[in-house]
């Protein structure tokens, strides 16, 4: 079930997809929507471009390599679909905080970042964090948002559409391929922030949690 925010409008809403047969999430989601809803030609930089941000299916999960918040969208650099992968804590914190997939378009009249909360997604002013590096704004955000929210952001590189920006999510974990960072800029979209309970139930659920955590060990 995407939540689909539009940065012009602040308009959010829900698609109800999980029914649909063939239906998968994370990445397979995410192609899906950018293939319904990206015009042939559209430029990257376009409003209308989508961004798609998930957990992955297994995103989240406690074992090496599952941990993938995925991020999606037509790449300014190669002019096709571009997906990358954040490593880190991101997948498990957008799960927590009742948002596992999020489609954005348009482009917001100032710079801002997205706060998802309880399931809720909110639209912030983030001209005060203009210029700031990706470490400085989640710094910034944490300060605002309190020291356990989970952060996805862009430096000057993406503010600048620099084609091969990157996001970084919470300090240390890129998702580092595509110019990702670059749509971001292109949307005003500073970062997205993520508070929830990420250590308590955000997890993808397994069918034998002792073996994964044996995996972890």
């Amino acid at each position: 079930m995407p939540i689909i925010v539009d940065l012009t409008s602040g308009k959010v809403e829900r698609e109800y997809r999980s029914a649909e047969k063939g239906h998968f999430g994370g990445t397979i989601l995410g192609l899906r929507l950018l293939a319904e809803r990206t015009p042939a030609g559209l430029d990257p930089y376009d409003p209308r471009a989508l961004l798609f941000v998930a957990a992955g299916t297994l995103g989240g999960t406690a074992a090496p390599g599952l941990a993938k918040a995925v991020f999606l969208a037509k790449s300014p650099l190669t002019g096709v679909a571009g997906e990358s992968h954040a490593l880190g804590p991101f997948a498990a914190g957008i799960r927590g905080a009742g948002a596992k997939a999020l489609a954005v378009v348009g482009r917001a009249g100032r710079l801002s970042y997205l706060l998802v909360e309880d399931g809720q997604v909110t639209r912030h002013d983030a001209e005060d964090l203009r210029g700031l590096g990706t470490a400085a704004t989640t710094d910034a955000l944490r300060a605002r948002h309190g020291g356990g929210a989970y952060v996805a952001a862009i430096g000057p590189a993406g503010e600048s559409l620099v084609r091969y920006a990157s996001v970084v999510t919470d300090h240390a974990y890129p998702a580092a391929r595509y110019g990702l960072g670059a749509v971001f800029g292109a949307e005003n979209l500073k970062a997205i922030v993520c508070v929830g309970p990420a250590h308590d139930g955000a997890s993808a659920e397994v069918a034998d949690p002792e073996a994964v955590a044996g995996l972890a060990a």
